[in-house]
């Protein structure tokens, strides 16, 4: 049978055949076209290490597994580290390496390998610690052989084939060397002995230039053989600490259970820094003379210094004896530290008897006297303050001018005694004072009672139209001086009191000129008066703009009269 030919139209053919119609030689763009010029992504292989590990110590190995089979291993730096064909890296040198793995239609892996020197470990000998006292020895044994020994500091301890030798106080660093090794280290502390006795400061026969110590913390007065003291308590112990000065002394007695050498040591704390304390102060044990070097460094933080006068040979009876040439650093106890003995007894300073007086407390007035009655014999008396009141050598104390002070009896070798004195203003003869609370006030005058800065007195602020009357009961007439107690109301302008207060006695107005400057009260003569026998009427009136405080009025007699006079 023959075959039939069958037609298809060109536009047909060509579809079939995937040639385009949009023009000779161009390419279809249809989206199956387009997926085939699209590249596939590469995988990168990964690389784990056996246990995890990326870092060795030198001589060590570990096992690499890549995520392919049959990669190529290569190390960057084949002098830190090498690897095998089945991915086993060895450590050759100290540093760091990145070890990849390659193979063909893969990206490559990386992992990164440090190589270290394994360290030498120092151990002391058994039963020894790191801390070592002068001339003493201690032996070390590094855990690697034939390693080369040195000392940071050789003059505080030096080592030879691993046996450290004590010389001085400090610090030093042991290191153990050997090539291809980190070296290993031990570090020594020369240090003192625990002390065998501490005797504070506070236990000493205490003397001072003027009489007594100032603290210079609250300004309070001691005699000698009582405690100098500063508010900042020690950072060593936590006791109390001494300030002295030009002309002060310590004198420390204690005892010692046989005679033995030690060394003796003195602590102190401070802000301030001292070059040489052989400036500062002079030292005495047993009557020889102490010698010493160093100073001391002072901080914020008031560091705790220690100053050795070396060794020193210490009796049944012992003195110290510190004499103070200029201020000193804070002093905080003095410390023995055994050298040919094992123990040291010392005995604090025993409880001195205090001074004993009957007086407890004075009380007098400008001019006045008292006299202090001591019961110990040929004690000493000195005045804190000879403005307030003086005190002669037989205790009899005068008031200078008002204030309070204490007076310091005191005996070498005893605890002092100070007495509170408190000196008045002297009275005049039939004085009269009125304060203003005191008085008879108009309920509208708008007064405002309140109490002066010191809190000792009640004034009066005068506002316009203010009125105070003050009464005063004479039982003598004649010619009286009026006074008033006032304060301003600036620190550098004169205040007219005339212009703000307008006074009237005995309904006679009272012209005057008075003024004033600054806030602190003083007592003004503003007039001479006549008073009559019985009720005298003191009239006080605001006038405009005054601001003045009124804390009181009196009448000072100008000759005394013979009798009492009262005020209502």
């Amino acid at each position: 049978m023959r075959k039939k030919k069958i037609l298809l139209p060109f536009a047909s053919l060509a579809l079939l055949l995937g040639v385009g119609l949009t023009g000779c030689g161009e390419k279809s763009t249809s989206g199956a076209d387009k997926g085939k010029d699209e590249v596939t992504a590469v995988e990168k292989i990964s690389i784990t290490a056996e246990g995890n590990k990326k870092s060795l110590i030198l001589g060590e190995t570990v096992k690499l597994t890549a995520s392919q089979e049959g990669v190529t291993w290569t190390s960057s730096k084949p002098e830190v580290a090498t690897i095998d064909a089945n991915g086993v890296v060895t450590s050759v040198d100290k540093g760091s390496t990145t070890i990849k793995a390659s193979k063909e239609g893969f990206k490559d892996g990386s992992f990164n390998i440090s190589v270290d020197y394994e360290r030498i470990v120092i151990t002391p000998a058994a039963g020894e610690d790191n801390r070592l006292l002068v001339n003493e020895t201690l032996t070390l044994t590094a855990d690697k052989a034939g390693v080369t020994w040195e000392s940071s500091n050789p003059t505080v301890a030096s080592v030879e084939n691993g046996v450290v030798t004590a010389h001085a106080l400090g610090n030093a660093t042991i290191t153990a060397k050997k090539e291809k090794l980190n070296s290993g280290t031990y570090n020594i502390e020369v240090t003192r002995p625990d002390p065998t006795a501490v005797l504070h400061m506070e236990d000493a026969y205490h003397y001072a230039a003027d009489g007594w110590w100032a603290s210079s913390s609250n300004g309070s007065e001691y005699g000698p053989g009582a405690t100098p003291i500063y508010s900042k308590d020690s950072p060593s112990d936590g006791t109390c600490v001494a300030k002295l000065t030009t002309g002060d002394k310590e004198t420390l007695k204690f005892k010692s259970s046989a005679n033995v050498k030690a060394e003796m040591v003195l602590t102190m704390i401070g802000t301030s820094s001292y070059d040489d304390l052989n400036e500062i102060f002079t030292a005495k044990l047993n009557g020889a003379d102490l010698t010493f070097t160093g100073g001391y460094t002072g901080g914020s933080d008031y560091p705790v210094g220690e100053l050795s006068f070396g060794e020193v040979d210490l009796i049944a009876d012992n003195v110290l004896e510190l004499n103070f040439l200029k201020s000193a650093p804070y002093l905080d106890d003095v410390k023995f530290y055994a050298t040919s003995a094992t123990t040291i007894t010392v005995d604090a300073a025993p409880e001195m008897q205090q001074t004993e007086v009957v007086t407890e407390k004075i009380e007098i007035e400008e001019g006045g006297t008292a006299q202090i009655e001591a019961t110990t014999p040929d004690v000493i008396y000195v005045s804190n303050n000879e403005a307030v009141a003086i005190v002669d050598e037989h205790g009899l104390v005068t008031g200078v001018a008002k204030g309070t002070t204490k007076i310091s009896v005191f005996k070498e070798g005893y605890k002092a005694v100070r007495l509170e004195v408190t000196v008045a203003e002297k009275a005049l003869a039939g004085e009269i004072k009125v304060e203003a609370e005191d008085c008879i006030t108009d309920e509208t005058s708008g007064i405002t009672s309140r109490k002066v800065s010191s809190g000792e007195t009640a004034t009066d602020t005068f506002d316009e139209g203010a009125v105070l009357t003050v009464k005063f009961n004479v039982e003598n007439a004649g010619t009286y001086d009026l006074y008033i107690a006032v304060r301003g109301n600036s620190s550098s302008n004169a205040l007219d009191i005339a212009a703000g207060l307008g006074l009237k006695f005995n309904n006679q107005e009272i012209t005057y000129e008075a003024s004033i400057t600054g806030r602190s009260f003083q007592t003004l003569k503003i007039a001479t008066v006549q008073a009559i026998v019985g009720e005298n009427i003191l009239l006080v009136t605001g006038l405009s703009g005054t601001r003045a405080n009124i804390d009181f009025f009196k009448l000072a007699p100008t000759a005394a009269p013979s009798s009492s006079q009262t005020v209502s």
